[in-house]
């Protein structure tokens, strides 16, 4: 697969609207800011997905690599 790869970082507001609030080159920078908005309380959930555009097949794909809910009382690392 070739393709090229961004880290969106992303806050729960309301039920189950996520909103990207930053885009980063790499998965660690992204899921280090993910841990800051985690830590600061102010949102219902913060996640970070990995954005792949693939070229030969010309569609994105998406994955979460970090997903924390302020129900949840542990993060999620994928």
């Amino acid at each position: 697969m070739g393709g090229s790869l961004t880290f969106d970082v992303l806050v729960l507001s309301g039920k189950s609207q996520w909103t990207s609030i930053s885009r980063w080159p790499g998965a660690t920078a992204a899921q280090n800011e993910a841990r800051k908005l985690v830590a600061a309380t102010k949102h219902l959930g913060v996640k970070v997905s990995q954005e792949t555009y693939d070229h030969p097949e010309n569609r994105f794909k998406e994955k979460t690599l970090f997903k924390h809910l302020t129900s949840d009382k542990k993060a999620q690392h994928r």
